[in-house]
């Protein structure tokens, strides 16, 4: 999964959704240098994407209810 959501970055940069999921990859596998940088770069495009709720700070304590959108 991972693999495919970074071609998606690579592809369009905006992409918040696929930054976001990122984050969440990076988090389970306990790399906060990386977390960080995909969930900097989600906030960045947010805008009308699917985790702009988890980034607005709703349920953003437990990420892994953010995997079914």
């Amino acid at each position: 999964a991972l693999r495919h959501l970074q071609k998606a970055c690579v592809l369009d940069a905006e992409f918040a959704d696929a930054w976001f999921m990122q984050s969440v990859i990076y988090r389970r596998r306990a790399d906060a240098d990386k977390e960080k940088y995909a969930f900097q770069a989600a906030q960045k495009n947010a805008g009308g994407s699917q985790c702009l709720e988890f980034l607005k700070g709703r349920n953003a304590s437990d990420l892994t209810v953010a995997l079914p959108f």
